[in-house]
């Protein structure tokens, strides 16, 4: 865990907090994997470099609204199929998987769950990800038949980002899947 996601980890547990209760907690977590503890002033340095992230209000300081999700609904469909929705709700930690299959002649096969992921686990990693950097939309030239279609929306406390795209990614699309497929259970993409 590096300081910026142990800071949010903090902020996240007690919601706002002062510079010195942070560092306390700090050099806390810091005593289990370090051996030095955290100088007070570098604390403040790191809160400070990292402005699109933290709020400071005085000695206050608060996860930016816009860094701070509250829903996200991912979107992912391509011929033949399935189409698949999961929808995180990072205020009550739950979420939901849909899976549509659409022209199926018989039985209809059954993604098998392996085992269901963490809602706060997931969230670590959506951090790392900067979906809020993502470019909107993500296309190759050309005609696309039977492409991939897939689109993100996070809905934050300040903002809503809307990601989609066809046929294209952004670079952090392999780890999304991966932290989608750990939570969910299912191998989606």
């Amino acid at each position: 865990m590096n300081y910026y996601e142990a800071i949010i980890m903090i902020l996240e547990k007690r919601g706002p907090a002062t510079i010195h209760l942070i560092w306390e907690e700090m050099n806390k977590l810091m005593t289990i994997t370090r051996d030095e503890d955290l100088d007070i002033v570098h604390l403040e340095s790191i809160i400070g470099l990292k402005r699109e992230w933290f709020m400071l209000n005085g000695d206050l300081v608060s996860i930016r609204p816009e860094r701070d999700p509250v829903k996200l609904t991912f979107k992912l469909s391509g011929y033949p199929g399935p189409e698949v929705k999961v929808t995180v709700d990072f205020i009550k930690g739950t979420f939901t998987f849909f899976e549509w299959h659409f022209n199926l002649k018989g039985r209809v096969p059954r993604s098998t769950v392996k085992q269901l992921g963490s809602v706060e686990e997931f969230k670590k990693d959506l951090y790392s990800l900067h979906i809020w950097d993502w470019e909107k939309d993500y296309q190759i030239d050309g005609i696309i038949v039977d492409g991939t279609s897939w689109s993100v929306v996070l809905e934050t406390k300040g903002e809503t980002f809307v990601r989609e795209g066809l046929d294209s990614f952004p670079k952090e699309w392999k780890r999304f899947c991966r932290s989608m497929s750990q939570l969910t259970g299912v191998h989606l993409c």
